[in-house]
């Protein structure tokens, strides 16, 4: 009887953890498809107006950040939580999709080392992102 009662409860945690990576999935091609229509826009900006080459790494760190924010808000939307842990995958996997297309688009795969420390400021970033969302995102229906 005890073993039906802990199998009951292991599939209720896994639903949850289902459940969670759906939403860190989802939260990722959100992102990564504002990523993909941003770049390309920038890039026909940039063809169009003949900006400076210093102003490329700045919006390139704008669209990563508004990307990682577009994310995370999928992500954690409708959690009566902030989802600390899933605003930090999802920033985390949504910075290795964006090194992923940014490769992609530039022909040739970054350097490493530089996924690593994305990867690092991504999870930072999401989890700032959640919880400002808690904080500011007002207040939510009890399920």
């Amino acid at each position: 009887m005890a073993k039906g009662i802990q199998r009951k409860a292991n599939q209720k945690g896994k639903s949850k953890l289902r459940l969670g990576a759906a939403c860190v999935v989802k939260g990722v091609v959100y992102g990564a498809v504002f990523t993909v229509f941003a770049v390309l826009a920038f890039a026909f900006m940039i063809k169009t107006t003949n900006l400076e080459s210093g102003v490329i790494p700045i919006i390139n760190e704008l669209i990563k950040m508004a990307g990682i924010l577009i994310a995370v808000s999928a992500a954690v939307k409708g959690d009566l939580k902030p989802g600390l842990v899933k605003a930090g995958i999802t920033g985390v996997c949504y910075t290795a999709a964006g090194f992923f297309i940014m490769s992609l688009i530039a022909g040739s795969l970054g350097q490493p080392m530089v996924l690593l420390s994305d990867g690092v400021t991504g999870a930072i970033a999401g989890v700032v992102f959640a919880l400002l969302m808690g904080l500011f995102g007002g207040k939510k229906k009890k399920r």
